[in-house]
């Protein structure tokens, strides 16, 4: 399969390393957290787009501008990509937008992303919860909402609300997922009323509730350091990083969006992670994943003397 590949970067290979014999490779994808080729910091989230055939490491992305400027060719400089919230309170630090997922809106050519916007302070509260429509062809946002905003600062969401990881399901909802510590959460939403807060349901272990302090984990591990879920062509995964710093990880699957989540292997990025980020941020990519192999992306923002780079992993499940 070939197409179009887009990342959106926001925030970060040891050899891979499982608990069951898995076999790994690892790519580069050239995207510095300290930029050699631009500004020196952006605060927030940059994008680039280029081709892609599933199975193989993409060669040749191209930075976007921001939008609403259009795609042009020869742009080798990062640019922010997601609106810089506004208003967010005193919470101090300073205000970015950190995307949380991805996906495409079907029977559209357009793209459904979710995003934190944040105070990034020393705690990092997501103080609100935006969604957004992109139109790749145009490069330009044509629908936003925020269903969620925190009553503090400083304090930010409740975990419940803290979503991200879209998924549509084929009973006509958007399932999104949220995560601290010690859970995962599942919300869901009718795919078209995804900008009204009331509309949102969470599950509590019996039964969808409107009431999000009720929700319950799904995936019964002990530690969630970061999350992702997609639909890898019916077959839904779900990857938890199980250790902060060094990359380990476990993959659940499920036959839909709403669970039940059976646990799948226990592995590590083959990386060396140099402290003292070491590496996180770790997603899973469904276009470029043949049956059998997931392929996931991770940050080791440390690493090349500080050049930090986005890179590509793959492992059995």
């Amino acid at each position: 399969m070939a197409g179009r590949w887009r990342g959106v970067a926001g925030g970060r290979s040891r050899r891979l390393r499982s608990r069951r014999p898995e076999r790994a490779a690892a790519g580069d994808l050239r995207r510095a957290a300290r930029q050699r080729n631009g500004p020196a910091f952006i605060a927030g989230t940059t994008a680039a787009a280029g081709p892609y055939t599933q199975g193989q490491t993409p060669a040749a992305l191209r930075e976007l501008p921001t939008p609403p400027a259009a795609p042009a060719p020869g742009q080798t400089a990062p640019a922010p990509f997601l609106p810089t919230p506004v208003n967010l309170g005193s919470g101090g630090g300073y205000p970015a937008s950190w995307p949380s997922g991805v996906v495409a809106v079907p029977g559209t050519p357009t793209l459904l992303i979710t995003y934190a916007e944040t105070c990034v302070t020393g705690q990092l509260p997501a103080v609100r919860l935006s969604l957004a429509v992109y139109d790749p062809a145009t490069n330009r946002f044509t629908r936003t909402a925020t269903p969620f905003a925190a009553a503090s600062a400083q304090t930010g969401l409740p975990t419940a609300q803290r979503l991200g990881s879209p998924v549509y399901g084929s009973d006509g909802y958007l399932y999104l997922y949220a995560y601290d510590a010690t859970r995962v959460l599942v919300a869901r939403v009718p795919a078209g009323s995804w900008s009204s807060a009331p509309a949102y349901r969470w599950w509590n272990g019996t039964a969808w509730t409107a009431d999000w302090s009720a929700a319950r984990d799904v995936a019964g591990l002990p530690f969630a350091g970061s999350l992702h879920v997609a639909d890898y062509g019916g077959r839904i995964g779900m990857i938890v990083q199980t250790a902060y710093g060094s990359g380990d990880f476990r993959i659940l699957s499920a036959t839909t969006p709403a669970g039940p989540w059976t646990p799948g292997p226990a592995a590590q990025v083959p990386e060396g992670c140099p402290p003292p980020q070491g590496c996180y941020a770790i997603a899973g990519h469904p276009e470029l994943s043949p049956g059998g192999a997931l392929w996931f992306s991770w940050l080791s923002g440390d690493d090349l003397n500080g050049f930090g780079h986005l890179r590509l992993g793959t492992v059995a499940w």
